[in-house]
């Protein structure tokens, strides 16, 4: 809550001023949210230090499983031969 208030913090890292920061991730990147150029909630992923978005997602839960599923591998298909 305090960092989308935290004006250096936001500076820092080039964070847009329409964004909202909701987590971050072990990759060094924040989750944030904010509205689409069609007036829709949009979360993605703000690397901080190349200073720009990264993955684009619709719905938070399309950001959890995917955040779960790149330590656990738990909702990719894997096939062994």
């Amino acid at each position: 809550y305090a960092k989308n208030f935290d004006s250096a913090l936001r500076k820092e890292y080039g964070m847009p001023e329409d964004a909202i920061i909701i987590g971050e991730t072990k990759e060094n990147e924040f989750i944030i949210v904010g509205i689409d150029n069609e007036g829709y909630y949009a979360y993605c992923t703000w690397d901080k230090e190349a200073k720009a978005l990264g993955a684009s997602f619709d719905y938070i839960t399309e950001v959890l499983v995917s955040e779960i599923d790149y330590y656990t591998q738990a909702f990719s298909s894997q096939v062994e031969e």
